[in-house]
């Protein structure tokens, strides 16, 4: 098994979630400095290693080696300062960091043990995408709407969305309830 190949696929759909949410700080595979490509690979061994682990477990993984590596909680993420807003408890992670868990986990387990041992990660997932994938869309669209000075006007256009429900005892939100997106 290639774990360098499965880090690269971790970091690249980790990559493609963070441009989706509007955080172009992430470089491809082959530009990552050493210590953003050694902790994809940390946390495919810990993926591989220990085949229960859960989402929070991935993280609290994630957190142990970035503290490891001289990291600390900051609001904002600064590779200079080595400063980071996720090192925090798992619960207190906003649903598209949490989100980036689960499809970690998915990826590896598809590499490790083929698609069939990857059906609960990849379920979970599913189950959750309408609510996400709105989530994602109304991000998306709050940033080009206020790069075009018209924030205000998508914002209540989103609020008239119709409501969703994120499903019952929601890992991705943590409480099951109807949620406007907005």
């Amino acid at each position: 098994m290639d774990i360098e190949r499965i880090a690269w696929t971790c970091h690249e759909a980790n990559r493609a979630l963070c441009l989706a949410y509007g955080d172009t700080s992430q470089v491809v595979w082959e530009d990552a400095p050493a210590d953003i490509k050694g902790s994809a690979i940390d946390g495919v061994r810990f993926a591989i290693e220990h085949p229960e682990a859960t989402p929070e477990g991935s993280h609290q993984n994630w957190c142990a080696f970035k503290v490891g590596d001289g990291w600390v909680y900051g609001p904002v993420k600064d590779a200079d300062k080595k400063t980071h807003p996720c090192l925090v408890e798992y619960g207190k992670l906003p649903v598209e960091q949490r989100a980036k868990d689960y499809v970690f986990q998915g990826i590896v387990r598809s590499f490790a043990n083929g698609p069939h041992e990857a059906t609960t990660a990849v379920e979970t997932v599913a189950a959750h995408a309408p609510s996400l994938a709105l989530h994602l869309v109304g991000r998306a669209l709050d940033a080009r709407a206020d790069a075009l000075g018209r924030g205000q006007e998508a914002r209540h256009i989103r609020a008239s969305w119709p409501r969703t429900r994120t499903g019952c005892g929601s890992p991705l939100s943590g409480r099951s309830t109807l949620r406007a997106r907005g």
